[in-house]
């Protein structure tokens, strides 16, 4: 049955009392999250990140959900590097999904979830595009506007002064110059950092479908217990679904520590004669 956007939201609002506006919020993934848990109740509520406003913050949520649906056996396929983009046509079909799963598995029974948050609210993801807009918006103020004020200075210096007027106009243009420098490389660097976004997703996509595939074959070869390939395959299990230590350790750590870590990793090489 298909239910339409704001049907979709009274459902979760009432559900996990909260005050969601747009399904996009969801894509955090911290929501989905607390709805399994009013399915099942065993959902490590504690360790969601009801305040997710970074990618890194999005993944753990979404990780621990794959735990969760795992650990129940649903098949149902996620795509965090869809969802957690904040689009609205992707939240909301899995919305969709997970409300017909939701209606057939509930026992119906009451879920206080503000208590198994612990009284944290989920706060609205934040928009991406905004946010770039924003930060395009506010680099290009600041790159344009600063040498109009100069040329303006110099211009009713001019004014003031009739016999040096030819030697002020002189002066006056050098920083237009300048910003028009400035402004084509910085256009420059923003195509060198779209580009790296752009290798960086399908990197992410890349490996994400490997860890999938892996997932599957695991899941899907029969071992008898006891054996040394169902041992190989509990401990490979583990380092999949384990959390991840580095960022539970770090969670406060700032997005230009990642970037610097990112630096460090793409800076190594492999010897193209080395075997293993």
């Amino acid at each position: 049955m298909s239910r339409s956007r704001q049907e979709l939201l009274n459902w979760v609002n009432e559900l996990l009392q909260t005050n969601y506006t747009k399904v996009e919020q969801l894509g955090s993934g911290a929501a989905y999250c607390q709805i399994i848990d009013a399915i099942y109740g065993d959902v490590p509520v504690k360790r969601v990140k009801f305040s997710a406003n970074q990618v890194y913050d999005y993944m753990h949520n979404y990780k621990i959900l794959q735990n969760s649906f795992s650990a129940h056996k649903i098949d149902k396929p996620i795509s965090p590097d869809r969802l957690m983009k904040l689009k609205f046509q992707d939240n909301f079909e899995f919305l969709q999904w997970l409300k017909g799963f939701y209606d057939a598995e509930s026992t119906g029974e009451f879920y206080d979830a503000n208590a198994r948050r612990n009284g944290q609210s989920l706060d609205s993801a934040p928009s991406t595009a905004s946010r770039a807009t924003s930060s395009y918006s506010s680099a290009r103020s600041s790159a344009v506007n600063p040498p109009r004020q100069v040329h303006t200075r110099h211009a009713v210096s001019g004014a003031t002064t009739p016999g040096r007027a030819g030697s002020s106009l002189s002066r006056g243009s050098a920083p237009v110059n300048v910003s028009s420098a400035a402004l084509i490389e910085a256009n420059k660097q923003i195509s060198e950092l779209k580009n790296l976004l752009t290798t960086s997703e399908k990197e992410r996509e890349y490996y994400y479908t490997k860890l999938r595939l892996v997932e599957s074959i695991i899941q899907n070869t029969e071992a008898e217990e006891g054996s040394e390939v169902y041992a190989l395959l509990a401990q490979i299990q583990k380092c999949l679904y384990e959390e991840d230590v580095y960022l539970e350790e770090n969670a406060d750590a700032t997005e230009n520590q990642y970037l610097e870590a990112y630096s460090d990793m793409s800076n190594l090489k492999i010897d193209e004669e080395e075997t293993f």
